[in-house]
């Protein structure tokens, strides 16, 4: 009985715990990491270039897809993922 008392909390937690992790979001840019967080050294004429069209031609070139969020950048392990191109 006192063993059951204690393994209820434990379930309850650990349950909470993966809804949580479920639930979990990042809001943020795929780029690329030539580029990184900003697309203006691809400027020219002091024209922005769009930056879905400037990724997408550093991806082609040989850079990797990238997320970035909040200043933090994090590479992305499957670069063939057909997304990347969708949501660059």
């Amino acid at each position: 009985m006192i063993k059951n008392l204690f393994l209820w909390p434990l379930t309850v937690l650990v349950s909470v715990s993966c809804a949580a992790a479920a639930g979990t979001t990042w809001t943020g840019q795929i780029t690329d990491n030539m580029c990184d967080k900003d697309h203006s050294m691809m400027a020219s004429g002091g024209k922005q270039p769009d930056p879905k069209e400037c990724t997408l031609a550093c991806v082609k070139g040989g850079g990797k897809v990238v997320f970035v969020t909040k200043g933090n950048v994090y590479e992305i392990a499957n670069q063939d993922l057909p997304a990347l191109k969708t949501f660059a």
